[in-house]
């Protein structure tokens, strides 16, 4: 380790890694990477971008925010973003614009919804490698790239069609040029830049590297810097860069954005998000869970944060940049209501960095090239075992939802959602909407209220589980004709219709001359049959009333003796669940037509 004096403050400081000399040298030319660097990069390819589009888009957010991207080609409008033909500002526009130009060079699919983020995934490992090799030198380098790309959660959202990973990128090129403005002032608008788009990306998340910048200065020994005109030009760049889409979409949309961005999206992930309950365990969320999840480099992170303090001075300042990088976003984030882990994507690449600038300055130099040695081997490894063997990286969530939604496309009009029964709405609609361009209504609280809802002579279309379809089948009105059109997996799409009086004509005319020629007319038992119109068209045609009866088979026969009833009419569905009843063996039918079948009920002791 040399001792030098500090640009910031001109205190001597012990600088590690690398030499003044060799660190001028890595500046000022290009130094091709190590054989475990490219290595790395191999792994960081195959990791990342292996079988990107073979896997079906996760429910939520991976499925809306492809949609949304669609609508937006589809309309080409960059301003006004929409979900189901419908505005909503949920998301934020650059990853929309991104995604777009993906869906126009490789079409509208899964592979070019992943796309994006895993471009700036692999980008970022990139930039953490080179910019820790120059500051610690090759060891440092790669070690800071693997530990990057084995973070399982960095590595998970790299392959999701999401906006985590953007802004983790774009908030690692403004922290970077933070730390460089200090030497070329000018940087301080690149950081601008970067901020700016990372407002674009995740809206006011993206305002992390300026909340970070603040203390940076102030406690790491840049006051004058904040004073300064080209700091405040940075921070000019900001608002420009944000103005970009914020001014025209405010203009456009008026009020509606306000609410829609601002009040409904915003101030319900702050203040009242899907986590507000969580109460004491809300404020040790992270604290908990980002440790387990950050394993196994989670053991070398705990000890560089306690030396990112102590070494604030060393490098310019970078170890305090960074350990500010990791601890601003954790303690932000725990007093926003809605708990994610992966919210706090920027703090993995500083977290990289924090290592590379703390623990590897204090190893060994052999131990530090072993290191480097170990971690190509592995990334070699890695990367053969991907290419050869038949590893599923990415769980395939809705493959029942895209085999059948192309079939719901085909059948189901566009101007009102598809009925749900027994499907979770959230589970299914952005799925649904990306692959099938149709709406999903909520869920019906039952059966029967779905049914209910149907509108004689209508014609309806049907989603619903299997199970569910099921148990609702047999109680399903006698006037409702189900057809199903198409299954996969626990998926049901079916078409649903209300009989109408033209429908139960043709029926009538067939069991009007048996009906008429029974002992006990004009009385006839009617079971889980509708009394309009078919009342009204028995009696014109074979002058007989109808006694309904919606009860169970027990309950109906008991009914029917009660009443003296010998004769009954039902639906094809309901004649089913009688003759399958313990009590239906003392049923005979008579006479059957298409949905029709006339009855008859054995007195006792027949």
């Amino acid at each position: 380790m040399d001792r030098q004096v500090s640009n910031l403050t001109g205190r001597p400081v012990i600088t590690g890694g690398v030499s003044g000399a060799e660190r001028d040298a890595l500046t000022r030319r290009l130094v091709f990477p190590s054989k475990a660097a490219l290595c790395l990069g191999f792994l960081a390819l195959a990791l990342i971008f292996a079988d990107l589009g073979y896997t079906s888009l996760p429910s939520f957010d991976d499925a809306y925010h492809a949609q949304t991207a669609k609508e937006m080609l589809q309309r080409g409008d960059p301003i006004t973003i929409t979900y189901g033909g419908s505005p909503s500002f949920q998301s934020s526009p650059l990853p929309l614009w991104i995604t777009s130009l993906s869906y126009a060079v490789f079409g509208v699919n899964e592979f070019a919804a992943r796309f994006p983020s895993a471009l700036f995934g692999f980008a970022c490992v990139a930039l953490v490698y080179f910019f820790s090799r120059r500051y610690w030198g090759e060891d440092a380098g790669v070690g800071a790239a693997f530990i990057l790309l084995t973070s399982q959660l960095f590595l998970r959202y790299s392959r999701h069609a999401m906006t985590e990973v953007p802004l983790a990128f774009l908030c690692t090129v403004a922290i970077i040029y933070l730390a460089l403005a200090f030497d070329r002032p000018y940087k301080y608008s690149i950081f601008g830049l970067a901020t700016g788009l990372a407002v674009l990306t995740k809206s006011a998340l993206g305002l992390l590297p300026l909340i970070i910048a603040v203390p940076f200065m102030f406690l790491g020994g840049r006051r004058r810097a904040f004073l300064k005109a080209p700091f405040w030009i940075g921070v000019l760049v900001i608002v420009a860069v944000a103005a970009i889409w914020y001014v025209p979409a405010y203009l456009i949309n008026g009020q509606f954005f306000i609410d829609s961005h601002f009040g409904a999206y915003l101030g319900m992930h702050a203040f009242d998000g899907h986590h507000a309950d969580l109460g004491l365990w809300g404020y040790i969320f992270y604290l908990i869970w980002l440790p387990i999840q950050y394993l196994p480099w989670t053991l070398p992170l705990l000890p560089a944060l306690v030396w990112g303090i102590r070494d604030r001075w060393n490098d310019d300042g970078l170890p305090f940049l960074f350990w500010l990088a990791i601890f601003i976003p954790v303690v932000l984030l725990t007093f926003v209501s809605t708990k994610y882990t992966r919210y706090l994507m920027p703090i993995f690449p500083a977290a990289a960095m924090l290592i590379a600038a703390t623990v590897y300055p204090r190893l060994p130099q052999k131990t530090a090239r072993l290191t480097r040695t170990i971690f190509g081997w592995l990334s070699i490894a890695g990367t053969i075992v991907i290419i050869i063997l038949p590893i599923q990286l990415g769980e395939d969530r809705n493959a029942d939802v895209k085999a059948i939604a192309p079939v719901v496309k085909q059948h189901a009009p566009e101007a009102a959602p598809v009925l749900n029964l027994g499907l979770d709405f959230w589970d299914h609609q952005n799925p649904l909407l990306f692959y099938g361009d149709r709406l999903l209504a909520q869920p019906a609280p039952d059966a029967q209220a779905l049914w209910g809802e149907m509108k004689e002579g209508g014609e309806y279309y049907l989603l619903a589980d299997a199970t569910a379809l099921a148990e609702a089948g047999a109680g399903a009105p006698g006037d409702l004709v189900l057809s199903r059109l198409a299954n996969s997996g626990d998926i049901v799409f079916l078409s649903a219709r209300r009989l109408g009086e033209a429908d139960w004509q043709s029926e009538v005319s067939l069991m009007a001359p048996a009906i008429a020629a029974l002992e006990e007319a004009p009385r006839l038992a009617c079971y889980k049959l509708p009394k309009a119109p078919l009342g009204r068209l028995l009696r014109n045609a074979a002058e007989v009333n109808l006694v309904h009866f919606d009860e169970t088979p027990r309950q109906l026969l008991e009914a029917m003796g009660r009443r003296g009833l010998s004769y009954g009419l039902t639906s094809v569905g309901a004649w089913n669940e009688l003759r399958e009843s313990p009590e239906g063996a003392t049923a005979t039918r008579l006479l059957a037509a298409e949905r029709l079948v006339l009855f008859r009920v054995a007195a006792p002791g027949e």
